[in-house]
């Protein structure tokens, strides 16, 4: 029961670091890239969405948050502190590096 709460807590800030990641990331001033190769780039665009597109969408989305809530259903009470930290910070750093990658044009 512990353990489950300890995932369900973890997933919502999972979810809560990802809006923020991408709230941020949104509203940073980046250089635009100049052509478009696909036309339908920002979600209220496109006429119309497929189940492919919108299932894609929830595991990009979610996924952080599932893995934050997986990371912390499995160390809790079994990892030391300090494994657990540099776990839950590479983490964090890699969800930022996502959704990052997404925003800046190389």
């Amino acid at each position: 029961m512990k353990r489950g709460a300890i995932a369900f807590g973890s997933f919502l800030i999972g979810i809560l670091f990802t809006w923020t990641c991408l709230y941020v990331f949104s509203h940073i001033d980046f250089p635009q890239q100049t052509d478009s190769s696909s036309g339908c780039e920002q979600l209220g665009t496109c006429d119309d969405m497929s189940w492919q597109h919108l299932s894609v969408l929830a595991v990009l989305s979610l996924g952080p948050a599932v893995l934050f809530a997986g990371l912390n259903a499995i160390a809790w009470q079994r990892w030391p502190v300090r494994r657990w930290r540099w776990s839950c910070v590479t983490l964090a750093l890699a969800t930022c590096g996502f959704y990052a990658s997404g925003y800046v044009s190389w």
